[in-house]
């Protein structure tokens, strides 16, 4: 059994392999774990209402955007669970190959997302990741990380407008029933939903396009992940499929790789098809 933990800018998500599926996942504040006690509690916790225990945990893989937050769980997995976590780097053994400029500020999530989407399709393919940022990432024919794009994300944007604009109320995230808003709530909410989704539809179509100069063919699918991967892909006609833990799919196949442990069953990778929840 391996424990995934993906630590993000606003969120942490954890997950737990068992007989080659993922077969629980939670979503933590990140700023909530501030010791490494107290990231043992929240653990220990959360595995009790599965049928695991910690000691059945036979592997531990860390990937990070938040370094203090990485000590707090690096630790934790040496002291409470007595295991050596593989903290993902550039350079960790069974990396694909980054086409990165410098690839030590290339966030390792991103780099998961496109090994998931590369193991589900087997083919170049896009990943839209809607979190605290949005970005779309690449992976072509061979699985290698061809780069992408990065933009704030939806709650980033709702968040800036708040506090920048004193007459614009904080407003919920869902989609007015038109575009035109008659009111300044609705107008909000138009502009950064159904911005977001003219954002990515334009975006995707422009990588499409400089892959396809380049020579990658083939449909070039595109696969959203993140928080709000759910609420806009019900309204963008270019995202073909969803997966809310593709991160973690890509954690463990990494792991894998640099470990030699079969993890993932491959027949079960289309399965994580959950609702995701902001």
């Amino acid at each position: 059994m391996l424990l995934c933990i993906d630590i993000g800018n606003t969120n942490s998500v954890v997950g737990l392999f068992h007989e080659g599926r993922l077969t629980a996942h939670w979503r933590l504040s990140t700023n909530s774990i501030r010791t490494i006690d107290e990231g043992w509690v929240s653990l220990s916790t959360l595995m009790a209402s599965t049928d695991h225990r910690p000691g059945d945990l036979q592997g531990v893989v860390i990937g990070s955007v938040v370094p203090d937050c990485l000590f707090i769980w690096e630790k934790l997995a040496q002291r409470y669970l007595r295991l050596e976590p593989l903290v993902l780097e550039h350079d960790t053994p069974g990396m694909p190959r980054l086409c990165y400029e410098d690839p030590g500020t290339l966030g390792i999530d991103r780099v998961c997302n496109t090994t998931a989407a590369w193991a589900l399709r087997g083919e170049a393919s896009l990943v839209v990741d809607f979190g605290t940022a949005t970005t779309i990432d690449i992976a072509d024919d061979q699985g290698n990380f061809r780069g992408g794009v990065i933009y704030p994300g939806l709650g980033t944007a709702m968040r800036e407008l708040h506090s920048r604009a004193a007459t614009l109320p904080k407003v919920q995230l869902r989609f007015p029933e038109r575009v035109i808003g008659c009111d300044t709530e609705s107008a909000l909410q138009s502009g950064i939903l159904y911005g977001a989704v003219s954002c990515v539809e334009g975006l995707v179509e422009r990588c499409r396009a400089e892959l396809r100069a380049e020579g990658l063919s083939g449909g070039l699918p595109v696969l959203s992940t993140g928080g709000f991967g759910s609420l806009i892909q019900r309204h963008c006609a270019c995202i073909d499929s969803h997966h809310p833990y593709l991160v973690l799919v890509g954690m463990a196949l990494l792991y894998e790789r640099a470990r030699g442990i079969h993890v993932v069953d491959r027949d079960m990778l289309d399965a994580d098809s959950d609702e995701d929840r902001p």
